[in-house]
């Protein structure tokens, strides 16, 4: 039992040191996310005061799609890589 233990609290103590920057955002600053996104049905849950579950739904909305301008080819926005997308 002592093992199990020491190999949970060092993978504890491995993921916050390993993490390169921590943010944490307040419970007011999630719900005013929602708002803007047009969140619907949001479900805000925190576990031990120290992590947040935010769920719910986002209104649909049509793909946009980009024109290269040199070769006059479209891309839909499931093509652009994650970090470009709108949320």
């Amino acid at each position: 039992m002592y093992r199990a233990l020491l190999r949970y609290v060092h993978g504890i103590v491995h993921d916050h040191l390993s993490a390169p920057v921590a943010h944490h955002l307040s419970r007011a600053e999630l719900e005013r996310w929602l708002e803007q996104a047009g969140g619907q049905e949001p479900v805000l849950r925190h576990h031990n005061a120290m992590s947040w579950l935010v769920a719910g739904r986002l209104p649909r909305r049509p793909l946009e799609s980009r024109r290269d301008p040199e070769t006059g080819s479209s891309t839909s926005e499931r093509d652009r890589p994650r970090t470009e997308r709108r949320l």
